[in-house]
């Protein structure tokens, strides 16, 4: 046994160097390429506009005019407001607090497979190749915050359940991660509600009860808070981003179609070894197939909790974007084969052992594609991001800091400036999501009836939509954009605008200042 725990801190202490390494260095290489750090995703900054409307105007919105109930991480926004009480208004913080989240994650996984030093092996490697640890740290974004709450509520309520829900200390992390996990991100629905369904069908009644009551009402409080605000009960960007149709054959369709095949190349092995391991020493040696598979059933129901997360997520949210939205499944995948490969026992067969080395192989070469396709698009995001949102709000801030701007990428302008907004997605602008969900007829007439100073939108998201009130005026072009929703920004006026010759002004100094690989046309 202290071999084992020999082995494992050695692990332990070799990993969180090289993912710390990793982390810095990359810090170091953007610092050096683009004289600060800029995250990888507009929406980091989203995140930090609220935080900081909310810490020095007491606004829960992305300017400090109005409300907008823009960000899908309530208690992320919330302590990065804190921490912007604590330390000033700096954009890193959510950086560095999110490589001490990093840290803190690989610790908990740590303590709870210390004794298991090739668990702990497997654990870190798909937390690193497959979760992509590293990305999600350095995208300044929750969902490292998620990770560590559903692993913690994961792991912890694995072991509680072991110890036939006896164990205390168990139990009170469990019910503190749980109490955390909706608020962190709306998505940890899909995870939360399986596992409270499970309890009550254990007939852990009270136990289920209290879980309810422990996870629903800290969203409940938010979104009454919100609509007494003039929001929704749920964020703009679950109600903008989430698919709000279903049907079997969408569900199949999100597995396999192009965009988000990783999901099938992932998924499928990892969900079979996981299966192979659960099931083939109660089917495969005993007497009694259909008995024994009744026992493997009951045995291993506890793990049908993430598969029906995989599926509830796969039904009504998103994938994609530098893999930070399903980041929770492969981890909740990874650490149920690391529980599961306890079970193995010495009458697994011959046949189930090769199988699943072929899976494992399987898996494997998902885990370096995804590895590599995340990392590839890490080398220009942040580039990207500097190119296009940063270049525009330093324009915003510079030439139009007071004024109203209409845009659809709404982070960076609004972090950096005081403008007021009309968000044309409706992430920041309630009143614009409103129209378009309940006065679609209306709302080409709304849209042109906007008092505005510049718009600045990418053309081909809103095509749908009968501009009457503007003139394009400039493009922003950028390079190997691999992140950014287009590579060209259109710049425009409204056809009676007061302030024409200034703006071409604003303009011409602009372009001036400008990265060398960034196009600016100016349109007279």
């Amino acid at each position: 046994m202290r071999k084992k725990k020999v082995l494992s801190f050695i692990i332990f202490i070799l990993f969180i160097s090289i993912q710390n390494l990793d982390v810095f260095t990359f810090i170091l290489h953007i610092k050096a390429q683009l004289g600060d750090y800029i995250y990888p995703l507009d929406d980091a900054y989203i995140h930090l506009s609220i935080s900081k409307n909310l810490s020095e105007y007491g606004i829960w919105g992305v300017t400090k005019y109005e409300f907008s109930s823009t960000s899908s991480s309530p208690l992320f926004t919330l302590l990065l407001a804190t921490l912007i009480n604590f330390f000033g208004n700096h954009p890193s913080i959510p950086l560095y607090f999110n490589i001490v989240l990093g840290n803190l994650l690989m610790l908990i996984i740590y303590i709870n497979f210390k004794d298991r030093p090739f668990q702990l092996l497997f654990v870190y490697l798909g937390f690193i190749l497959g979760v992509l640890l590293k990305v999600q740290m350095v995208s300044g974004m929750e969902h490292m915050l998620q990770l560590v709450i559903i692993c913690s509520c994961w792991i912890y309520f694995y072991r509680w359940y072991q110890t036939g829900f006896t164990h205390k200390t168990f139990e009170r992390i469990f019910y503190i991660a749980i109490s955390l996990a909706c608020i962190t991100r709306y998505e940890s629905l899909f995870f939360v509600t399986p596992l409270i369904l499970f309890l009550l069908f254990s007939k852990k009644y009270k136990t289920g009860l209290f879980t309810i009551l422990l996870a629903y009402i800290p969203i409940i409080v938010f979104g009454l808070y919100s609509i007494s605000e003039g929001g929704h009960f749920f964020p703009n960007s679950v109600l903008v981003k989430g698919k709000h149709s279903f049907s079997l054959i969408t569900l199949v369709q999100s597995i396999f179609n192009a965009k988000n095949h990783i999901l099938a190349t992932f998924y499928l092995p990892l969900g079979t070894i996981l299966l192979l391991l659960l099931f083939s020493g109660n089917v495969f040696y005993k007497k009694g197939a259909m008995d024994s598979l009744k026992i493997a059933i009951r045995e291993n129901l506890i793990y049908a909790i993430v598969f029906i997360a995989l599926i509830g997520h796969l039904m009504f949210a998103s994938t994609g974007w530098l893999y930070r939205y399903d980041a929770y499944l492969i981890a909740l995948f990874v650490l149920s084969i690391a529980f599961a490969a306890d079970k193995i026992g010495e009458h697994i067969s011959y046949a189930t052992i090769l199988v699943s080395i072929l899976f494992f192989l399987f898996l494997a070469e998902s885990f370096k594609d995804r590895y590599q396709k995340g990392n590839f698009t890490l080398k220009y995001a942040n580039k990207n991001i500097y190119d296009q949102q940063i270049q525009m709000a330093r324009l915003v801030k510079k030439s139009f800091n007071n004024s109203t701007i209409v845009a659809n990428d709404i982070g960076a302008i609004t972090y950096f400036t005081d403008i007021k907004l009309y968000d044309l997605v409706g992430l920041g602008s309630t009143d614009i999501l409103d129209m378009k969900k309940k006065h679609p007829d209306q709302f080409d007439y709304y849209i042109n009836s906007l008092d505005y100073d510049l718009m600045m939108v990418y053309d081909n998201w809103f095509h749908e939509i009968n501009f009457t009130n503007r003139n394009k005026i400039a493009q922003l072009i950028i390079q190997n954009n691999e992140i950014c929703g287009g590579d060209v920004v259109n710049f425009y006026l409204p056809n009676e605008s007061d302030h024409k010759a200034y703006t071409y002004q604003a303009l011409e100094e602009f372009k001036k200042t400008i990265p060398a690989d960034v196009q600016l046309n100016i349109i007279y």
